[in-house]
C-alpha cells in the first residue's frame, strides 16, 4: 500500500469534497480517501500494483478540480 498527498485547487464547498471523495473511493485499489476544503488537499492511501498517482490526479481533474503530488515538506 502507498499514501500520498494531492494539492487540490478549485474547491469551495463541502460538495466539492463530497465530490471528490466518492469519485477517487471508486477507483479499483483505492482503499481510503481524506479531502480537506481548508486545507485544500487529499490524501488517498491505495494498492501501487492497481493504480498510480496519475490515476489518481486523472480522476480528480474529470470532476472539475485541478490537482497535483504535494510537496510533502509542506506538511512536515
Amino acid at each position: 500500500m502507498a499514501s500520498q498527498i494531492f494539492t487540490v485547487q478549485g474547491m469551495t464547498c463541502n460538495d466539492c469534497v463530497v465530490s471528490i471523495r466518492k469519485a477517487v473511493s471508486e477507483i479499483d485499489g483505492v482503499e481510503k480517501v481524506n479531502v480537506s476544503l481548508e486545507d485544500g488537499f487529499a490524501i488517498v492511501r491505495f494498492d501501487d500494483k492497481k493504480v498510480d498517482s496519475g490515476r489518481i490526479i486523472a480522476v480528480i481533474e474529470s470532476v472539475g478540480f485541478n490537482a497535483q503530488i504535494a510537496d510533502r515538506s509542506t506538511f512536515v
